[in-house]
């Protein structure tokens, strides 16, 4: 090696430990000294597809919340039969499922009947497994993880769905048509920083592109598909309106006495909203009215009330049901008015708009599955 010199050579120190864990020290060029430190021991992680249903459908109760992430104290446990059986008994998963797994390095891929392996060459950023026990010998990917291998396999739209659904206040359980409620399991800034943190992984790329439209804070798939239709720019098939909050509370200028469903007497101070939005000082409302949306009597009568309060504020409120959000020329005059009453101007140069929403609107109606 000469003085002006740029080496390309990569060396590998291999130190063996005393229980004969290979640690890699990686000197990218000799100018630069020391690059990345990693050690590759970690636990089988479910992964892929096999993630993304879990956490699509797992309720509040049943979020694993132990991180299982590699460090010089953890233990590697090889991928075997007992370890898949592990696998579908803590995580609930059918038999009759193929299982993804991620593990350290080419290495410690295995062939096993009803099993899929990954390898990951490197280290994952910090709090990337979870486990339902601190020692746990199987662990399932983040749901930042879970996003970035995804993307790759995904469509676009079907990716922003899917990254919505994991910032949502929603489960898909598929054995059910109901949506039980749930804190989200990430957000919008924490999927942002796992990106940072992972240069080389596979799916950084097409996650950081559809990062910028995930809709946060929603509480059904539905919601997250008429905020993205409204919201899209006009070049990817959307209407191109201003992104509205979702599920915001707004306040009422005075408490509202009104009975409650146990005929008892409360008082209201704000009405949370569907999507909202302040422009120029007005606040306009969307309320999204669900194939489930009036299932019971008392339904009626809040929903009646909160419309009147927020009307009386001078809040301009619209609805949309189900039917007119499938029929594409109902949801283009719902949202040609939506846009006039915000007093809002798209502009683009697409010469094909329509062809681009008709587009659009075709994915967004078909149910979001995995």
């Amino acid at each position: 090696y000469q003085r002006g010199q740029k080496s390309s050579q990569v060396l590998y120190l291999v130190l063996i430990m005393p229980d004969e864990v290979p640690f890699f020290y990686i000197f990218r060029s000799l100018d630069k000294g020391f690059s990345d430190f990693y050690h590759a021991r970690m636990v089988p992680a479910i992964s892929h597809i096999s993630a993304a249903r879990f956490w699509l459908s797992c309720g509040q109760q049943d979020i694993p919340r132990h991180f299982l992430d590699s460090s010089s104290n953890s233990k590697e446990y090889p991928l075997s039969a007992d370890c898949l059986d592990a696998a579908r008994s803590a995580f609930s998963i059918e038999q009759d499922e193929p299982l993804h797994f991620l593990v350290s390095g080419q290495n410690n891929r295995r062939i096993l009947e009803g099993a899929v392996s990954h390898s990951i060459d490197g280290e994952l950023p910090p709090r990337s497994i979870l486990g339902y026990s601190a020692g746990a010998k199987i662990g399932i990917v983040s749901p930042e993880i879970s996003f970035m291998q995804m993307a790759c396999l995904l469509s676009r739209i079907d990716a922003i769905r899917y990254g919505s659904a994991l910032c949502g206040r929603f489960a898909v359980p598929a054995d059910t048509g109901r949506l039980p409620a749930r804190k989200p399991l990430t957000n919008v800034h924490v999927i942002r920083k796992h990106l940072k943190a992972s240069p080389q992984m596979s799916g950084r790329k097409q996650a950081s592109a559809v990062l910028p439209y995930i809709i946060e804070n929603t509480r059904s798939p539905r919601e997250v598909d008429v905020a993205l239709f409204l919201s899209l720019p006009i070049r990817k098939g959307g209407f191109g309106l201003p992104r509205p909050a979702i599920n915001e509370s707004v306040r009422l200028d005075k408490p509202l006495r009104t009975r409650n469903q146990y005929g008892g007497t409360s008082y209201i101070e704000s009405f949370e909203c569907d999507m909202v939005w302040h422009i120029s000082g007005k606040t306009i409302v969307v309320e999204y009215q669900g194939e489930q949306y009036h299932e019971h009597q008392f339904s009626i009568h809040r929903d009646s009330i909160k419309r009147n309060s927020l009307i009386e504020q001078r809040v301009r409120v619209f609805t949309l049901s189900n039917e007119q959000f499938r029929d594409f020329d109902q949801f283009k005059r719902f949202a040609t008015l939506l846009k006039e009453t915000l007093g809002i101007r798209p502009r683009s140069r697409i010469s094909d708009p329509e062809q681009r929403q008709k587009s659009l609107h075709a994915q967004l109606v078909r149910p979001f599955a995995l």
